[in-house]
């Protein structure tokens, strides 16, 4: 598979400048306060109306574990790595490399529920995209020097094999364009787009 990876730097705003970037921090800090003081003051008396006075029962839920793959053969399912985890050094290291603290993104690690693949216990992005017999992913790994890295690989759901395609870098995938035919991504201060030459069937 041919690929042309192009990786830009983002284009510095405003925001970037650090004395305004304090100034807002200081807002900010007061808004939050505020917002804080006001939600305990609305909520707390709602809480105790309506499960102590009323006698409502709290219904908790959970989020299932989401699934990766499943067919005949495979039963893949991502499971969160919630941070931080020093059990999982490498994804959590990744993930502080390519996003800020507070960013709405995950990692995962693949668990098996059948017959055994490639894709056993590799760490993962969101990033996902499904082809007819395979799927693109995001693998996220050590490099020769212990340094967080990841690779875009090509998972075959017929044989459990483990295509890799290329390595990204400390780059986070977003999304695949079909319309381009390429993938974007990015990490805190550049854009990368992978464009495919070739079809990916």
């Amino acid at each position: 598979m041919e690929l042309t990876i192009n990786i830009s730097k983002r284009k510095k705003s405003s925001f970037d400048n650090p004395i305004i970037n304090g100034i807002i921090g200081i807002f900010l800090f007061i808004f939050l306060i505020l917002a804080g003081i006001v939600s305990t003051l609305i909520i707390m008396p709602y809480e105790f109306l309506k499960y102590k006075v009323f006698g409502f029962k709290r219904n908790y839920e959970f989020n299932a574990t989401p699934s990766l793959f499943e067919n005949e053969n495979f039963n893949l399912t991502l499971e969160y790595i919630e941070q931080p985890n020093d059990e999982h050094k490498i994804a959590n290291d990744f993930l502080y490399k390519v996003v800020d603290y507070g960013d709405e993104t995950a990692i995962f690690v693949v668990k098996n529920h059948g017959k055994k693949t490639e894709l056993d216990g590799e760490y993962l992005t969101p990033f996902k995209h499904k082809l007819k017999e395979s799927i693109l992913l995001q693998r996220i790994r050590a490099n020769e020097s212990s340094e967080p890295t990841s690779d875009l690989i090509k998972f075959n759901t017929i044989n459990g094999k483990i295509e890799f395609i290329a390595e990204i870098g400390q780059f986070e995938l977003d999304k695949f364009d079909e319309e381009k035919n390429e993938i974007v991504g990015y990490n805190l201060t550049e854009d990368i787009v992978i464009k495919m030459e070739k079809a990916c069937a």
